[in-house]
């Protein structure tokens, strides 16, 4: 694999190839590419027998069956002989992630080695034996796979840094056919010396490298640790020059300008200019977020082209649903529903390989994706069509998931929307209500061809049959009725089997301590807190003295175990009509705002005992608030705890969890790559906890926040959430109060003098969540302290001030 076929001369025009005696010779000159300058080098390879196990299956072609052993030495033009004098046999064991159909193949891959001194040396590598493979978990899609070989190189030759360059010839396109994303993961490369076992030398690599890269660098584990290796000045320029491409300021400094491509390693800053489309329709522009109007959190730079003499860059691809299909032929719905599904899955964004999903990151995400897209996709449809006629299957589709219209009628409306048999705790998979949908429907014909379809998508089609169970099967271990229930929720695991509990008191309550949104619930336990969050607010205790158990406010605020809590989203009723008045004024859309008070009863009960509504309308600028009770009566109590978990929901998705959450981690992962060597110890500390982080954000900026996407169909303020998460991000997002310990003390779960000991006993997310943080905090503080005895060796560290 990665050589010369017998038959095949390949390289740039530039690059001259001689054959003789069954060797290929490949003179390669000085050539600029998109990939940067690839320096003049000499490739040998004889086409031979490597002694390995005949692979099976697709492998078994007359090239992989006769897969050659490599030979990469330096050289030039004048010749190809081995460094001469007295030399050394180091045992190399390389690591790495492959397609187990391809486990005994041969790796091929070129290796150049590095020393102390700066001499590098391109060596021989000759398998001594079958390549060991083993894998964690039988689904993987990938395995772990360990090479052996021998090397000679001098004696006196000490390793600092290996460089690996995978050679693109034939056998790629073999050995990476339904492969990962034509990637090869790399784990680790150890050195061992024969003559001193003792001496094993470690590089990490935990990285991908592919056939459209140029040489991958990785310098030896202890480069940082040892204060002699850290200090030499040969190490130091291989990071620095390493570094520079990472931040496209080196050899690509030209192609950092360009649109990313696959196999680009550049990571740069950039604004959020690209929520937007096509902007020669107002209707389309969004507000560019990064600056000091509307300051946020930088995101990583793909260089996707301007809309012609605008700053707004074009947006990352996805698809929704259009009424040109949805109207179309019937025999064509089903693959547009796929298509469509399958894009809002897993969207089209360049990511740089390394901070990219694997194998089995892809296939769950798409997997999940699917099963939460397939409602909403026909929801959309219903509201794209607008009360169109619809074709067949859509029109018996729709009717028999009770779609009908954008606005509830009634509480049973929102029930019909997750799975009926769960709602009823009949069984944990896939539900499956006679009562809904006959075996025979046409309907749910249509929805199991839908289903075939989506399962020829080898991305995403073992996740999907395992989340899907055997609702595909037949007999009586089948749930044959159970499609329909695909297209719908599942209800929330917290309530399976026990709906009587979704309406009461008691579980709204529940909802902040141990809920979805646990981050907003504040403890009202002084005079200065009643006053911050009740000041301007109509509820008073007079009318909920019954609620309070006979307390006043006054005497529920004198300090102590706190029993007057609020969940209060009222500053979002001041963000918008400022937004709005400063685009567009017409903008029908509006802002709800609303504050919950809630209180700890005396069998410990965390129950609301007021909740406070009030919108904006251009009409109504200054809108009375309208405070609620339970004295109101049942239903409208209910309605009004909905209409604010609405609120509170909007609050999560946009505020706890995509701002604080993702959109604020991104600048240090990208800060971290920028600056920090691999082998420095506050990247190895960091880079783990931001696994997927771009990934993830990336389809988030294509789905979930962008025109038209999930967020703006799904919240009042519409196209302008965007900005209401800036103008929250510029009021209250501080470094310092972003850790656990810190927001809670700022909340007043935590004493100010410091305890760690909890004010309200029963909040699992702070429980749960502060033996993590403590945890963490004592790992993180040891091994910081183990690398940096004080602040003056911080100051020391360029890579570290720079980052």
């Amino acid at each position: 694999m990665r050589l010369c076929e017998q038959n095949r001369v390949r390289g740039p025009e530039s690059a001259g190839v001689v054959r003789c005696n069954g060797y290929a010779r490949v003179l390669r000159a000085p050539t600029h590419s998109r990939r940067g300058t690839a320096g003049c080098s000499v490739f040998l390879a004889k086409q031979r027998s490597s002694g390995l196990p005949a692979p099976s299956g697709p492998l078994t072609s007359p090239f992989r069956r006769q897969v050659t052993s490599q030979v990469l030495r330096t050289a030039n033009e004048a010749g190809t002989e081995a460094p001469a004098g007295r030399s050394a046999t180091w045992a190399v064991q390389l690591k790495t992630h492959v397609p187990a159909r391809d486990n005994n193949a041969n790796i091929g891959l070129a290796l150049r080695v590095t020393a102390v001194d700066g001499k590098e040396i391109e060596v021989e590598l000759e398998p001594i034996r079958a390549p060991q493979g083993y894998t964690h978990n039988d689904k993987e899609y990938l395995q772990r796979r360990t090479d052996f070989f021998n090397i000679k190189l001098p004696a006196d030759f000490e390793p600092a840094a290996v460089s690996i360059n995978d050679k693109e010839d034939d056998g790629d396109t073999e050995f990476q056919k339904g492969g990962d994303f034509e990637r090869l993961f790399v784990e680790r490369l150890t050195l061992t010396s024969e003559g001193h076992p003792s001496k094993k030398l470690s590089f990490t690599a935990n990285s991908y490298i592919s056939v459209i890269q140029d040489w991958r660098l990785f310098v030896r584990d202890d480069a940082w640790s040892d204060k002699t290796l850290r200090s030499n000045p040969k190490i130091i320029k291989l990071q620095e020059d390493e570094l520079k491409e990472i931040r496209g300021e080196g050899s690509n400094a030209a192609e950092a300008k360009e649109k990313r491509e696959p196999g680009d390693r550049i990571y740069r800053f950039a604004t959020y200019n690209d929520l937007g489309k096509d902007p020669r329709e107002p209707k389309n522009i969004r507000q560019i977020l990064g600056g000091d109007e509307f300051p946020y959190p930088r995101r990583l730079a793909t260089n996707r082209p301007l809309y012609d003499g605008t700053p707004f860059e074009s947006a990352p691809t996805s698809s929704g649903v259009t009424e040109e299909w949805a109207l179309g032929e019937d025999s064509k719905i089903l693959s547009a529903l796929k298509n469509s599904v399958l894009k809002k899955a897993l969207p089209s964004a360049w990511v740089p390989e390394d901070d990219n999903f694997d194998s089995d990151k892809t296939t769950g995400f798409v997997g999940g994706g699917l099963l939460g897209a397939l409602p909403s996709v026909l929801v959309q449809l219903e509201k794209t069509l607008g009360g169109k006629p619809l074709t067949s299957p859509l029109a018996g589709l729709l009717k028999k998931l009770g779609i009908n219209g954008e606005a509830f009628n009634s509480f049973r409306d929102v029930l019909r929307l997750y799975d009926q048999d769960q709602l009823r705790g009949q069984h944990t998979g896939i539900g499956t209500n006679p009562s809904v949908i006959a075996k025979d429907d046409a309907v749910n014909n249509n929805i199991r061809g839908l289903l075939d379809e989506l399962r020829k998508d080898s991305a995403v089609k073992n996740t999907f049959d395992l989340r899907t169970g055997s609702v595909l099967s037949d007999g009586p271990a089948g749930r044959t009725n159970g499609c329909i229930d695909l297209l719908k929720y599942e209800v929330p695991r917290s309530i399976y089997g026990r709906m009587e509990t979704w309406s009461t008191d008691e579980e709204f309550g529940r909802m902040f301590l141990a809920g979805t949104n646990p981050m907003v619930i504040e403890a009202v336990n002084t005079p200065e807190d009643l006053e911050r969050h009740l000041g301007d607010s109509a509820i008073k205790d007079t009318d909920i003295k019954d609620a309070l158990e006979g307390h006043s406010f006054e005497s529920l605020v004198q300090g102590g175990q706190p029993r007057l809590f609020v969940v209060n989203h009222w500053d979002l009723y001041s963000l918008l009509p400022e937004i709005k008045e400063n685009n567009d004024p017409d903008f029908e859309g509006v802002q709800h705002a609303g504050r919950a008070l809630l209180f700890k009863r005396a069998d410990g009960h965390l129950v609301p005992v007021a909740i406070e509504l009030a919108h904006y309308t251009p009409e109504k600028p200054n809108t009375p608030s309208t405070v609620y009770t339970r004295k109101d009566g049942d239903n409208i109590w209910l309605l009004a705890k909905l209409l604010f978990m609405v609120v509170d929901s909007a609050v999560h998705n946009l505020i706890s969890h995509w701002l604080r959450t993702h959109a604020c981690a991104e600048p240090y992962l990208i800060s971290t790559r920028r600056q920090l060597s691999p082998t420095h110890p506050i990247f190895r500390l960091m880079m783990p906890h931001f696994r997927y982080t771009l990934a993830i954000n990336a389809a988030a900026r294509a789905t979930l926040i962008a025109a038209d996407a999930v967020l703006e169909q799904c919240f009042p303020p519409g196209k302008y959430i965007m900005q209401l998460s800036s103008k929250i991000y510029k009021a209250s997002w501080r470094f310092k109060n972003e850790g656990l310990a810190a927001d809670l003390r700022k909340r007043g779960f935590l004493p100010a003098n410091g305890s760690s000991k909890l004010l309200l006993e029963d909040y699992p997310y702070a429980q749960d969540g502060l033996d993590i943080w403590t945890a963490m905090h004592e790992y993180f503080t040891d091994y910081v302290n183990h690398y940096y005895a004080d602040d003056a060796e911080v100051t020391k560290d360029g890579q570290l001030m720079k980052w």
